[in-house]
């Protein structure tokens, strides 16, 4: 299994996200391989919400431990308030960052600063890096900051891939008629599966999965907000609650996310 999508944090605290100074590379780094091999987790995708964190010598032994392992590889939310976060991101380039991610509600990505993520995006895009934006639909800010928009203007700019994790949230209808129109676009399942198992939204996504084709479709677990086994748990009881083949199980829990990772270097 590869889950394209995990934080660097030992406990579900969202502040601890933007703030990374005080964590313990080693015991993470301990706490991640064992929850991974527990698992039977080949690799995740580790997201970086503190730019700060790529000069961290803790962090930077840590990183390159776990990418010539091949058990990780990370993605970097740039501060869109540094005074040059296009220098920002060339740095996380060069640090072996794999890909850049946006969260609108939680950086207030408001409509003036979409031309801003356009051109990291572009510039993410120049440099070899993939593009991923969390579509998450909620918070207090939920009609404030608009994600699945964000994504059209991202999707209109870039040919690089771009993942919309949390596929969308209650919005996954949206997000498909999205990804129908890029072929570039995958959908990641983290925290939006186990939020909505039960509900009509998750019947519009086994539905969204069947349209769009499970090649499209990456599995997160957003640990450790969804624990890891659990996360793991609720997706195979959705599939085989949807009558997934195994073709689409294997494609969905690692499949995609391997060939799109080693398509696009």
């Amino acid at each position: 299994m590869f889950d394209a999508f995990r934080h660097p944090v030992l406990r579900p605290d969202e502040a601890s996200l933007f703030d990374l100074s005080d964590v313990d590379w080693s015991a993470w780094c301990d706490q991640f391989l064992s929850e991974s091999d527990r698992a039977a987790v080949a690799s995740s995708g580790i997201c970086l919400m503190d730019p700060a964190v790529i000069a961290n010598a803790g962090f930077q032994s840590t990183a390159s431990k776990l990418r010539q392992s091949n058990r990780a590889w990370f993605t970097l939310q740039p501060d869109l308030n540094a005074a040059d976060p296009h220098q920002q991101l060339r740095e996380a380039k060069d640090a072996g960052i794999r890909g850049i991610t946006f969260h609108s509600y939680l950086q207030h990505i408001s409509d003036d600063r979409f031309p801003l993520v356009v051109e990291l995006s572009q510039l993410a895009e120049e440099l070899g890096m993939f593009v991923g934006l969390c579509t998450a639909y909620g918070s207090r800010q939920i009609y404030r900051y608009d994600n699945l928009r964000l994504t059209v203007e991202v999707l209109n700019a870039v040919k690089c891939p771009v993942v919309m994790y949390h596929a969308g949230g209650a919005k996954v209808l949206d997000a498909m008629l999205i990804a129908e129109m890029w072929d570039n676009a995958y959908l990641e399942t983290s925290f939006s599966l186990s939020y909505w198992l039960g509900s009509s939204i998750e019947t519009d996504l086994a539905f969204v999965i069947r349209k769009l084709g499970s090649e499209r479709i990456l599995f997160g677990s957003d640990a450790p907000f969804i624990p890891l086994d659990q996360s793991i748990e609720d997706h195979q009881q959705f599939l085989r609650r949807h009558d997934f083949n195994q073709t689409d199980s294997d494609n969905i829990m690692g499949r995609s996310c391997r060939r799109l990772l080693s398509e696009y270097q």
